[in-house]
């Protein structure tokens, strides 16, 4: 199999079922920490220490989440921050869709969960990582991007050996 074959057989893999539950969006976020500052006139909280944070299926869990309001419901913009910052989300099949990096950020709006900083993805066996992975839940599209000095690595095990542990 040519190299293109193999990169696309890749996303494809990594893609599989992975629609993440609808539910989840129409449930209420909730926000557990050990301390927590809102800034009224900035329409913004921070929460610290120990933040976990769930909607759903979904789990945010980091040392520091700040969640930025615009005025419109549901459009709020959260940031975390750890060593690392950690992303979860349940697919329609079951599996996890989990990520980590020094910064993740979670845009409720356009379901769009960017990853910065020593970023990792990983859905079953399938694992990108770089220092930026951007991932659209609403599209099922991801770009990963190395930053300057680095690179993009992507590890999946072919469907045969899924296959052959099967058996």
């Amino acid at each position: 199999m040519n190299k293109i074959k193999w990169i696309a057989f890749a996303l494809l893999t990594f893609s599989a079922s992975s629609q993440a539950l609808e539910s989840d969006y129409s449930q209420k976020i909730v926000v557990n920490a050990d301390q927590q500052k809102v800034d009224i006139k900035d329409n913004r909280v921070t929460f610290f220490s120990h933040v976990i944070v769930t909607q759903g299926s979904i789990k945010l869990e980091a040392d520091r989440v700040t969640v930025y309001g615009t005025g419109e419901k549901g459009s709020e913009v959260m940031i975390a921050e750890g060593k690392p910052a950690q992303f979860q989300q349940k697919m329609d099949s079951g599996q996890l869709m989990k990520g980590h990096a020094n910064h993740v950020r979670y845009e409720l709006k356009s379901r769009i969960v960017t990853l910065t900083g020593k970023a990792q993805l990983q859905q079953q066996d399938s694992l990108v990582k770089g220092d930026t992975i951007r991932y659209n839940i609403k599209t099922q599209e991801m770009v990963a991007d190395g930053g300057k000095k680095g690179h993009v690595t992507t590890i999946f095990e072919p469907q045969q050996l899924q296959q052959t542990k099967k058996q």
